[in-house]
């Protein structure tokens, strides 16, 4: 055979088994989409499962000291409700027993509290850009704050010291009783993403225009410095700045206080306290030698500056002042425990969450859902499974929407597995464990359709290897990355939600899902667990 025939031989050759491989391709792509046989498998989707959901009232005051951020502001959800959110926060001494030299006079206390927020740009001037993060309302509001003279404990006498105190959101009227002195007060506070410049205050207008520090958007405002002069100025030297303990029973901390300039707006924001302080800049009397022109030396006498800082590493809570729509409270009250509810109301803080149980009833009474008997003895391979929730977004109403919801074991109060088990793991909300899910889907307008959750390693080892067909949990979250839970106040010791994901304790907004009992004309969007499988054939 020549080399030209040996050539055209080996084209033809790889043309044929092109289109043999994407003959094949197309038939398996075909046999995927329904329940046909194959070979040596059988692919189906199975979308009958029995799925009840119903809601489930959280509680009206819930474990809210430590956080990883805070609250603060107000809320007027057009669902929900009314929400004023407050922070306590306990100080402590940068340096204890602290010293401030001759005639110590103050020039400012400065109050520093980050914002969360990403730079954008940096422009040819130098100046940064910045986007707020975890903003869910941009209407002014009154923003105060006090002296806080309630005790912020860290650990517990009822547990022999051995277990931190919880505080629970419902304090506000108990904290707001035992203010101090105002120390700060704004009518209509707004937070600025503006990039905040600070300045060497030299008293020299050529050099105060550059600025020697360049900070990212954070409440910075100053506090009464008279109270601080008689606070901690004049305390040089007692016992109440002598060690930590002393002074926090001292200094209980500063009481944060949102009250609304218009009950129809919202204004609100997660805030950093775990990276605030308080600066306390004060001058001096401070002696020196110098060297005269003629060789002699002379004592003399300067204003030096100093700062003494207040860090809020400490004990932090958020307080609730809240109003929930009597209208859901009614409805989340009697939620249809047999039959499932045809809307879920799942709002975060102390709100509402839904609850799904799986599979249905055990009517022959083994101790398994009758359905998941049946579905066992099938004996199919399980690829994929999900849980879609779709939004009602004519009862919503909402502007900004949660965004993201996540499901938990409820009985052991734990993540499942496919949360555990996806690798995806970043400080993006968005891109963190994206293979679970739960990231809102929107339409064209940017309107919320809904959030689809992967059930498939839970589906998995319930049908695979016994493992416990537990209720699952539904809330709202921003963030996935904390993890951990939140105690609810007064909990019964046979009550089923005892504690909800701490992320959720720290999200003001809610939504609105379509359940399992929906009526005719939302059979499309009523809740299903659909599991897609393989089947050998035997």
């Amino acid at each position: 055979m020549t080399n030209r025939k040996q050539i055209w031989f080996r084209l033809f050759s790889v043309f044929g088994f092109v289109i043999l491989f994407l003959s094949c391709s197309q038939e398996f792509s075909e046999i995927g989409t329904d329940i046909v046989g194959g070979n040596n498998f059988e692919v189906g989707r199975f979308s009958e499962t029995f799925v009840k959901a119903y809601n489930k009232r959280i509680s009206p005051a819930i474990e809210t000291s430590n956080l990883p951020a805070h609250l603060l502001g107000v809320s007027n959800d057009p669902v929900y409700g009314k929400l004023k959110a407050n922070v306590a926060v306990q100080l402590a001494l940068n340096q204890v027993d602290p010293k401030f030299g001759v005639n110590p006079e103050i020039k400012n206390v400065i109050l520093n509290v980050p914002y969360f927020s990403t730079r954008t740009e940096i422009t040819t001037e130098g100046e940064s850009i910045y986007r707020l993060d975890s903003i869910f309302g941009d209407k002014p509001y009154k923003l105060s704050v006090y002296e806080n003279k309630f005790f912020l404990s860290a650990l517990d006498p009822n547990e022999d010291f051995q277990a931190s105190i919880p505080i629970y959101s419902d304090k506000h009227d108990e904290l707001f009783g035992q203010v101090g002195p105002l120390l700060f007060s704004e009518d209509a506070f707004v937070p600025s993403n503006k990039e905040i410049l600070v300045f060497p205050e030299t008293g020299d207008p050529a050099v105060d225009t550059i600025p020697n520090q360049r900070l990212a958007p954070q409440l910075r405002v100053e506090l009464d410095k008279d109270f601080f002069k008689t606070k901690i100025l004049d305390k040089e030297g007692s016992e109440e700045l002598s060690n930590l303990n002393n002074f926090q029973n001292f200094f209980r901390g500063l009481y944060f206080v949102a009250e609304p300039t218009n009950p129809n707006e919202t204004g609100m924001l997660l805030i950093d306290f775990n990276r605030a302080n308080i600066q306390m800049n004060y001058t001096f009397d401070q002696t020196r030698t110098v060297t005269n022109p003629d060789g002699t030396t002379s004592e003399v006498t300067e204003r030096a500056d100093a700062t003494l800082t207040f860090l809020m590493g400490g004990v932090k809570a958020n307080t609730f002042v809240q109003e929930f729509n009597p209208a859901v409270e009614t409805i989340v009250q009697n939620a249809n425990l047999v039959q499932g509810d045809e809307r879920l109301y799942v709002k975060g803080g102390a709100g509402s969450m839904a609850v799904v149980e799986l599979f249905g009833p055990d009517e022959d009474g083994n101790g398994e859902a009758d359905q998941l008997t049946e579905i066992k003895k099938n004996d199919w391979l399980v690829n994929e499974a999900n849980l879609v929730f779709y939004i009602d977004q004519q009862t919503t109403q909402l502007s900004i929407e949660p965004t993201r919801i996540f499901i938990y074991d409820l009985k052991n109060n734990i993540p499942i597995a496919d949360f555990t088990n996806d690798p995806i793991i970043v400080n993006n909300v968005f891109q963190s464990r994206t293979t679970f899910g739960g990231i809102i889907e929107k339409d064209a307008n940017g309107k919320g359709i809904k959030y689809k959750i992967r059930l498939t390693d839970h589906i998995k080892n319930i049908i695979r290897k016994d493992s416990i067909n537990v209720p699952l949990g539904v809330v709202v979250t921003n963030n996935v990355t904390v993890l951990g839970n939140s105690r609810i106040k007064n909990a019964a010791a046979d009550a089923t939600i005892k504690n909800i994901p701490r992320f959720t304790a720290f999200n003001p907004l809610g939504t609105v899902l379509f359940g399992n009992n929906t009526s005719q004309e939302n059979e499309n969007k009523k809740l299903k667990l659909e599991i897609i499988f393989t089947k050998p054939d035997n």
